[in-house]
């Protein structure tokens, strides 16, 4: 996993976004983030592809955040003054529609680069250079080892991590299956059942109105 970059979603891109009913703590927030990467990447899986980049921006409340705040100010999506924005991207170094892999990547870039005293308002998650899995597996991949290596022992990391791979995504796919079945909430996680998540309710809306 390479350095966090700035925010750049490509044109090749599959995202989600929210913008919050009322100031979150960025503690909720990262629950919130947990919950649409979940959600996007099943449709990435769905779709059949995968993705080798991450973005996460990250919108700050324009009221709650202003009285001691002394940052950097941007015009915000609605022409306002906010704090500057947080997030940013990650390369993943190789593609993938792992769960896992993703997720970590997502809560690295906010566990890094989003400002722990400030209220969240936006959330938008990105998977960038998106291909058909076919496609990513004529790309070529290199991986480069130094003097000290042990390439046997690479081997056998790589091959337990294909086998955890293969696992996860017959999960992937089972859950897939049973919510196109039963709908959306008929497979959930602990973290749905929290406080501050929104996923139980943004599934059942349709087109941002409920069913």
């Amino acid at each position: 996993m390479k350095d966090i970059k700035s925010y750049k979603p490509t044109n090749h891109s599959l995202g989600s976004g929210q913008v919050l009913m009322e100031p979150y703590r960025p503690d909720q927030a990262r629950i919130i983030v947990r919950e649409m990467v979940d959600q996007l990447v099943l449709d990435l899986v769905h779709k059949g592809l995968v993705t080798n980049q991450v973005s996460l921006y990250i919108g700050y409340d324009n009221r709650a955040n202003m009285e001691n705040y002394n940052g950097v100010l941007e015009v915000d999506w609605y022409g306002r003054m906010s704090p500057k924005p947080g997030g940013g991207s990650i390369h993943l170094g190789h593609f993938t529609s792992s769960t896992k892999e993703i997720m970590d990547a997502f809560l690295h870039i906010y566990d890094q680069r989003v400002n722990p005293k400030l209220m969240v308002r936006r959330i938008n998650i990105s998977f960038n250079h998106v291909l058909p899995k076919e496609k990513a597996q004529l790309q070529p991949t290199i991986k480069q080892y130094d003097l000290f290596t042990n390439i046997d022992d690479e081997e056998q990391k790589d091959a337990i991590d294909q086998v955890n791979l293969q696992k996860e995504k017959k999960v992937q796919e089972a859950i897939i299956t049973i919510k196109q079945k039963f709908g959306k909430n008929a497979v959930l996680k602990g973290t749905n059942y929290m406080e501050s998540a929104t996923g139980r309710k943004r599934n059942k809306q349709i087109g941002g109105h409920k069913e």
